[in-house]
């Protein structure tokens, strides 16, 4: 337990194992959801659902403050 408690476990090699496997987890979630996107422009996931909400909700709201109108937000038509 002490090498754990220590973090004498965490080496090169575990740092590296841990980014590769990070890395390929990342480029392959990426590439199921590009090859199963659907919709107009390529912009809804397998089940309707539209990709990127996080960031697109994100610039939505920025853009809304930047135009005057933030309280938009709570607009749901219009925010969309």
């Amino acid at each position: 337990m002490e090498r754990f408690a220590t973090g004498a476990w965490l080496d090169r090699k575990v740092v590296r194992f841990a980014s590769v496997l990070a890395l390929c987890l990342t480029v392959a979630a990426v590439a199921a959801a590009l090859a199963t996107r659907t919709g107009p422009y390529g912009t809804l996931d397998a089940i309707g659902r539209p990709i990127g909400t996080d960031f697109t909700l994100v610039w939505a709201a920025g853009r809304l403050a930047l135009a005057g109108a933030a309280d938009g937000i709570y607009d749901w038509d219009l925010f969309w």
